[in-house]
């Protein structure tokens, strides 16, 4: 996966390299044959500290392989690699695979009663000035529609609930056909999904 082979020779920038993900696999299939197989679980490696001489911990969670790993992830994007957990997704219904068909149905249903309960016609005006704020209404219309949005874009672009927070409104642009009709919401990011786990 580096740019150097076992032997310590570098290896030619022609020669075809596993991908970082590659050296993820490797790095968790060591975690388990000395965490599960060995049973010395996942207390990292230490130097011999004991009478015998012998090392204690699994070494593939030592702080060496770890610090090993941060900077080969980052040489490998440096070197253009693409990162991990930024492969585009282009249908929810692509998701089947990840998330199980009930919770993907009771998530849509979810989002589905948000927006009839959003769109009913006495909950979309505010209350009159002066008149008290009933502790069901504890925000007006504008902030539910805001909500409403914010779930279902990270719904839609199977964001966590970090980076649905930090979306901004000058990360949202409206496209319009040439009729002037919108037709399209476009979401620009500000940063790379890059997490592993999500």
């Amino acid at each position: 996966c580096d740019v150097i082979d076992i032997e310590g020779n570098p290896i030619s920038r022609d020669e075809e390299r596993p991908t970082y993900a590659h050296a993820q696999k490797m790095r968790a299939a060591m975690s388990y044959a000395f965490g599960r197989l060995q049973r010395i679980g996942l207390v990292p490696w230490q130097e011999p500290r004991t009478a015998s001489g012998h090392p204690t911990g699994n070494p593939s969670v030592s702080e060496i392989v770890s610090s090993y790993m941060v900077s080969l992830r980052r040489r490998k994007v440096q070197a253009g690699e693409t990162s991990v957990s930024s492969r585009a997704i282009t249908e929810v219904r692509s998701t089947c695979k990840l998330v199980s068909l009930p919770l993907l149905n009771l998530l849509q249903d979810t989002i589905r009663q948000l927006y009839n309960y959003n769109s009913d016609q006495g909950r979309s005006t505010l209350p009159q000035a002066g008149g008290h704020v009933l502790t069901n209404n504890w925000c007006g219309p504008a902030i539910r529609l805001m909500i409403q949005a914010a779930i279902t874009i990270a719904f839609a672009c199977l964001l966590r609930f970090d980076e649905a927070l930090r979306i901004q409104i000058s990360d949202i642009e409206f496209l319009r056909d040439k009729q002037g009709n919108q037709t399209i919401l476009k979401l620009m990011l500000r940063s790379r999904k890059t997490s592993q786990f999500g």
